[in-house]
């Protein structure tokens, strides 16, 4: 449809853009301690621009290069947990299809293999399964018919999709919700 190839086609340009924001500025000025992990948490916490159908548009990279700046000089915890519910990373690594019915383990697996335990650190597969399931319903608005609660490419809790039964994660264990 054109819609889709007028998407497409702007962001192809909007990604041009990204990229040309931080050639010069790592270039052609001396960074501050804040541009310079914006930087490495932008190679450490790897997504990427596409312009396909998974749509990794370049508004959703410019909001997650945000949070590298103002939250990469705290602590990891709080940086992990903004980069969670990041709608850059949900689209990349599929967290905004992630549903009770069918848990993507895309982002808990690397949340615990790249991003923070590293691989063969005491996690299991069941681990990475439980950490899919806890993170279900999560979503990011983007261009499409769906209504788009806070607003255009911002991230939103969808409770229909949440797995609310118990589960158990590195060993601690979380009670099933019950509706009231």
């Amino acid at each position: 449809p054109i819609a889709d190839k007028h998407v497409k086609g702007q962001g192809t340009n909007d990604g041009g853009t990204v990229g040309k924001g931080w050639t010069p500025a790592r270039r052609d000025y001396p960074l501050s301690i804040v541009e310079k992990l914006a930087l490495f948490w932008s190679g450490h916490f790897t997504t990427e621009f596409v312009a396909d159908d998974s749509y990794v548009l370049a508004p959703l990279l410019f909001r997650q290069n945000r949070i590298f700046r103002e939250h990469g000089l705290e602590n990891l915890r709080d940086l992990v947990m903004s980069i969670t519910l990041d709608g850059a990373m949900l689209v990349y690594l599929g967290g905004n299809v992630n549903t009770k019915s069918r848990a993507n383990e895309n982002y808990g697996r690397e949340l615990m293999e790249l991003f923070t335990m590293g691989f063969g650190s005491g996690y299991t597969e069941g681990d990475v399964k439980e950490a899919a399931r806890i993170l279900t319903g999560w979503r990011v608005a983007q261009f499409n018919d769906k209504p788009a609660p806070n607003g255009i490419f911002n991230t939103y809790f969808s409770p229909a999709d949440h797995d609310t039964g118990a589960k158990q994660y590195l060993g601690i264990r979380f009670s099933a919700v019950v509706a009231v």
